[in-house]
């Protein structure tokens, strides 16, 4: 059973993705038509951005890093590069300061996030197996009853006949 599973999107399908490099707790995921960004500390139950920018399906995706000094200060810029092996064509973009720097204890929210996650999904596969159980015991006693009701009605249809046998045998 899965733990997340990306939701489906009318008219594309999933192609590839990864989770950033930098935030626990976002996930990229390419689709045939555009970018699905999953913040799981903001949302878990629908993609917090959908970037419609494809123009084919994209086929490759990777973070890339680029250290940039300036006069006050060192800043890391996180770029998105993402295309597709039809037409060759590969795009460049960065990603938005949001989803590449960490947030207060986001590791410790999302280690939580995801055992959670873990735990409904062995609590579903143990309610499905229980709930199974239940089903086949039902069944046993229902096929159990069908056979004593047919059994009853069988030495009932005996003991008619029998009964026939027997008067008929007196007259």
């Amino acid at each position: 059973m899965p733990i997340f599973r990306s939701r489906n999107t009318k008219g594309s399908h999933n192609t590839c993705g990864a989770f950033s490099p930098t935030r626990p707790g976002v996930l990229f995921i390419t689709k045939t038509d555009g970018i699905d960004v999953w913040d799981f500390v903001d949302q878990s139950d629908k993609p917090s951005l959908t970037l419609p920018i494809a123009t084919s399906t994209i086929t490759y995706f990777k973070f890339q890093h680029i250290k940039e000094q300036n006069k006050k200060k060192k800043q890391t810029k996180q770029y998105l590069a993402y295309g597709d092996e039809s037409e060759g064509t590969l795009y460049l973009c960065e990603v938005p300061h949001n989803l590449r720097v960490k947030q207060d204890r986001e590791e410790d929210t999302i280690s939580n996030f995801w055992l959670n996650e873990i735990q409904k999904c062995d609590y579903v596969s143990d309610r499905k197996g229980t709930m199974r159980e239940e089903w086949q015991e039902r069944q046993k006693a229902d096929d159990l009853k069908k056979a004593l009701e047919e059994q009853a009605k069988d030495a009932l249809e005996n003991a008619e006949l029998e009964k026939e046998l027997a008067e008929e045998d007196a007259y």
